[in-house]
């Protein structure tokens, strides 16, 4: 059958290499940044589908940006549907772009041990010490509307502060429902150990 013709050591190098590689940026530099299982658990998967398939799929006569452009797509879907951080976001990609990389680029062995420790090198420093910052972001339905004017925002920080525990900068004013009496806010604070990270207060 087709699909065995494939299953070789050829196969199980890239495939361990891949596996390595998405555990590591999952477990040692997406998780710790954002104590976030769920979307670790959604593209550590999404990328071990991308791999097998495209692997399988690398000898029928299908152009490599198509089947990028496919599963990129697909990979996406499920997350239009909810609001999904900028930095979550390009986790996602690194992880399609490992799967192509080590499923179908035609690197050798030697190559592909450099360049996969080599992206995972990149993505941690640029996260924990180019673009580090202790300052995070979380949105919050809140119903004190009275306090949102500018001039009792030290009020709205105050209260605020004392809801959450959070050491609380400034407070960004989004949506208004008058009927409700519920505005939608982006709360910064600084949060040193990351625990609240991406947790929607209020939802």
């Amino acid at each position: 059958m087709f699909i065995f013709n494939h299953l070789n050591s050829a196969f199980f190098f890239h495939f361990a290499i891949h596996l390595v590689s998405i555990f590591i940026l999952f477990q040692f530099i997406h998780f710790p940044r954002f104590r976030d299982r769920g979307s670790a658990f959604g593209f550590f998967m999404i990328s071990i589908v991308i791999f097998a398939t495209t692997y399988f799929l690398k000898d029928i006569n299908v152009s490599l940006g198509f089947t990028f452009g496919l599963f990129a797509v697909f990979s996406n879907l499920r997350y239009r549907t909810e609001p999904i951080s900028t930095e979550k976001m390009t986790y996602l990609f690194i992880a399609i772009s490992l799967s192509m990389i080590n499923a179908v680029s035609g690197l050798n062995y030697f190559e592909l041990s450099i360049i996969n420790p080599l992206m995972l090198a990149i993505s941690f420093v640029v996260q924990f010490y180019l673009f580090a910052s202790n300052q995070r972001m979380k949105r919050i339905k809140y119903e004190r509307i009275e306090l949102i004017t500018p001039d009792r925002n030290r009020e709205l920080i105050d209260d605020l502060r004392q809801r959450t525990g959070l050491e609380i900068n400034r407070v960004e004013v989004g949506n208004i429902d008058f009927v409700r009496d519920v505005a939608n806010l982006k709360v910064f604070y600084k949060d040193v150990e990351n625990q609240y990270d991406d947790y929607d207060w209020g939802e």
